[in-house]
């Protein structure tokens, strides 16, 4: 499976495209100043398209797999692709209609609702949209904190290394974990703003 960037003429993938957004005219109004990338596993299986909105904001305004090969983790794998190709990301957008499958699938992915854009569908396309059997109206924006993530993933990272640290020390006789914890007890006390406020009024 390679995923690869689309630097010439983007529209050579209309067909994929229209199965996400299925009027060309909407797809014209994002399609070149976004980014593209097609996924290949023996043949271009899906595409999407991404646009940067602001500083650490980008949108996936375009996602598609084709209809065989579905379900079978492409969607998921241009989504996290774009999560570490994008590292000035902070925040990822996408809009998609009020339908079950979909949302299902930004979930899994790890959006959360964040806004709705009312009528979105009825004043935007020429024709009713429907997706599930359901007619789509109103446009469901979905975020995901890539920094937050990023933060959490560092977070767990130095504390997986401090459990390693103290094993080892553990091991060797250094110390027992109660003492570490209280010997990182005592140090945060010596570096916390109360300390120093007692230290000066002496």
């Amino acid at each position: 499976m390679n995923i690869k960037k689309v630097t010439g003429a983007k529209k050579e993938y209309i067909d994929l495209l229209l199965l996400a957004d299925e009027q060309e005219s909407m797809i014209d109004k994002y399609l070149e100043r976004g980014e593209m990338f097609v996924l290949d596993d023996n043949g271009i299986k899906a595409e999407c398209v991404i646009t940067k909105e602001a500083d650490g904001i980008y949108e996936l305004k375009n996602i598609a797999v084709l209809p065989e090969c579905q379900r079978k983790g492409y969607g998921k794998s241009l989504i996290e692709f774009l999560s570490a190709y994008y590292s000035d990301c902070n925040v990822m957008y996408v809009g998609t209609g009020d339908c079950h499958s979909a949302l299902a699938f930004y979930n899994s992915c790890g959006f959360t609702e964040s806004h709705r854009i009312k009528n979105f569908f009825i004043d935007n396309y020429n024709h009713p949209m429907f997706e599930d059997g359901k007619q789509l109206i109103d446009m469901v924006y979905l975020n995901r904190n890539l920094k937050q993530e990023k933060y959490m993933s560092e977070l767990t990272s130095m504390r997986n290394i401090g459990k390693e640290m103290a094993k080892k020390l553990t091991t060797v006789g250094i110390a027992s974990p109660e003492k570490l914890i209280e010997v990182g007890a005592k140090q945060a006390f010596l570096n916390s703003t109360v300390f120093r406020k007692i230290r000066k009024e002496m």
